[in-house]
């Protein structure tokens, strides 16, 4: 907000002082009172009043002074701010002066030396009153002009809308008009409103005026399928939606004059801005031909209602043949299952010597010569370095140190391309030794060493069949456990399929988070934990996988041979059981499972120490 100030001229310093002292009295410290000797110096302050921001509401001046009269001034300061109130003040002023200022500086009042107090302050506080409402009814024709030019630009904006409205409600009529189910639209109280070109097909009739919602049925002969009945009032789609509802029935009729119509339809309610129900819009097709498509299934599921007894009278017949046979059966399946696992068993291990030899066969001799000539080019570059380093003095320094730095990178790629072809030959050399057919006699093994044998043999089998294929694997091997008597290969096998479930059960999980995007975890991470941990009586291991769980019902089962969850053509069913007789059978060790379905999978392992 612009401070205020008030600006005395006169030639006499005594009557400025006097004449300040009065305001001051009068006013107080809500104006700042200003006073000049001369009408020059008045328009000097009256300019920096303004620059610095005050309005100046009004001017005291005495008539007669040097250089510039009083009259004179004040036209000046209207001339440049007509809104400041000029007060002459002066005992000398002819009354041609007196006009010239009213006619050309719009005096506001005139006050004869010596001025009365009284008639001072009265006329000083009249003129303040009557600048501030002057400016007041400025500030108040400004927002006026405002905002008429607000509501203008309101009107104009209103006017776009509607036309904007216009052309969408004549596009939803061409949208409507072009679908290939009849629409209609009824207002609140169940009037229609528009029935598009299909629904006039399908009715037979366009909108009658008259029609309301409990008279909708009778007025467009609306009834109950199959029935002579009126549809149900209650059941009415549009009434239905002008309740509130969204409902679709399937069980209408509409009678044209030489034909019934089959209809489905479905209605919804439309609501105003406070949430009530406006209007209503029910869609419906004509289901002529679905209705014959499902007379038909009836006809045939009848049919096949009668061979299904047929067949179930040959059962009956087989049931009884089939009894005699079944305790033979019994009998021969049990032999059969012992012969199958030890088959199944002898193939996997065949399987896995063939994938193995197949691997080694194809990466090997690559790979050793990836590892001879990273190793050569090592010793190639350090005799380079050591003659660069001998002929240095016939050399540019700079070209001598650019050629050490490009053979010494050279050198740590040749290292880097060694490391890893070491890596990878381990990791060959580490499925050779699963490959290999060992004694069933129990010796002294390192279960932490087998342990990670076959957690990696499992992480790169599954990378070789599916190189998508990633699972992050927490590892934590309890060092302090002593080499215990195992038969290795077997109890490796045994890790093996329990490894092979765990990212079985992981990658369950990811292919059904694909399935269904809505249910996607999206802090789901694939992760396989292994941990061995030295207890006082024996060893024990934990495999834990983060993929679908086991449900509650199976989990008695998965330990019988010839039980699997797998599809057909990916599992025999004998790995837990090969684990489980393996473990517990073999070694004299405990298996037990802790699982919660779409959560965790969890394998606990005891194994007895040597002479436990």
């Amino acid at each position: 907000m612009n401070r205020t100030a008030i600006i005395c001229v006169d030639d006499e310093q005594t009557i400025l002082d006097s004449l300040k002292m009065e305001l001051e009295t009068t006013l107080g410290d809500n104006y700042l009172i200003e006073i000049t000797q001369g009408g020059e110096e008045a328009l000097e302050v009256f300019s920096e009043l303004v620059e610095d921001n005050y309005e100046v509401a009004l001017v005291i001046s005495d008539y007669i002074m040097p250089n510039l009269k009083g009259d004179e001034l004040l036209k000046r300061i209207h001339n440049i701010s007509p809104k400041t109130l000029k007060i002459m003040l002066t005992g000398q002023a002819d009354l041609e002066a007196v006009g010239n200022v009213i006619n050309y500086a719009k005096l506001y009042r005139y006050i004869p030396k010596p001025w009365q107090a009284d008639d001072l302050r009265i006329t000083v506080k009249e003129a303040l009153y009557s600048y501030s409402q002057d400016k007041a009814l400025a500030e108040k024709n400004a927002q006026l002009q405002t905002m008429n030019k607000a509501l203008e630009q309101s009107n104009r904006e209103q006017a776009d809308l509607i036309s904007q409205l216009h052309e969408n409600e004549n596009r939803l009529r061409q949208f409507l008009e072009a679908m290939p189910v009849g629409v209609c639209v009824t207002d609140a109280k169940g009037k229609p409103y528009l029935i598009n070109k299909a629904g006039q097909q399908i009715s037979d009739r366009a909108i009658i005026e008259s029609a309301t919602g409990s008279q909708l049925q009778d007025t467009y002969q609306i009834y109950l399928a199959g029935t002579e009945q009126l549809y149900p009032k209650a059941e009415n789609p549009i009434l239905r939606a002008l309740q509130g509802e969204s409902v679709a029935v399937d069980d209408m009729e509409i009678r044209q004059r030489d034909k019934m119509i089959p209809v489905e339809a479905w209605g919804t309610p439309i609501y105003d801005q406070d949430g009530n129900v406006a209007y209503a819009i029910a869609a419906f097709q004509d289901i002529t031909e679905r209705k014959r498509a499902e007379a038909e299934r009836e006809r045939l599921l009848a049919e096949l209602s009668q061979l299904n007894q047929d067949l179930q009278q040959a059962n009956a017949q087989l049931e009884d043949y089939s009894h005699n046979l079944e305790e033979k059966v019994e009998q021969r399946t049990v032999e059969l299952k012992a012969a199958q696992q030890q088959i199944v068993v002898q193939e996997k291990l065949a399987s896995l010597g063939a994938l193995t030899a197949g691997i080694a066969h194809e990466l090997r001799n690559p790979l050793n010569f990836v590892n001879n000539y990273a190793e050569g080019s090592v010793e190639l570059v350090e005799e380079a370095i050591e003659e660069l380093d001998n002929q240095s003095e016939h050399l540019d320094p700079d070209a001598v140190d650019y050629l050490k730095e490009i053979l010494t990178d050279i050198k740590e790629n040749s290292l880097a391309i060694n490391k890893h072809g070491n890596r990878a030959d381990g990791i060959i050399s580490s499925m050779m030794l699963h490959a290999r057919s060992e004694s069933s006699q129990h010796q002294l093994t390192d279960l932490n060493e087998l342990l990670a044998e076959a957690v990696q043999l499992v992480y790169h089998s599954k990378r070789a069949s599916d190189n998508r294929f990633n699972i992050t694997i927490d590892t934590d091997y309890d060092n302090s456990i002593e080499q215990l008597e195992l038969v290795s290969n077997d109890l490796s096998r045994a890790f093996i399929n329990l490894l092979d479930n765990s990212c079985y059960a992981v990658q369950a999980k990811q292919q059904s988070y694909q399935s269904n995007p809505d249910q996607v975890d999206e802090a789901f991470t694939p992760t396989l934990r292994v941990k061995t941990q030295n207890l006082e009586q024996t060893v024990e291991i934990r495999i834990r996988d983060n993929g679908i769980g086991i449900p509650p019902k199976i989990q008695e089962k998965i330990f019988h041979p010839f039980f699997t969850t797998k599809p057909t053509g990916e599992g025999t069913g004998l790995g837990l059981s090969m684990t489980h007789d393996i473990i517990v059978g073999q070694h004299g060790g405990t298996l037990k499972l802790e699982t919660e379905v779409g959560a965790y999978s969890e394998f606990i392992i005891t194994l007895p120490k040597p002479g436990e």
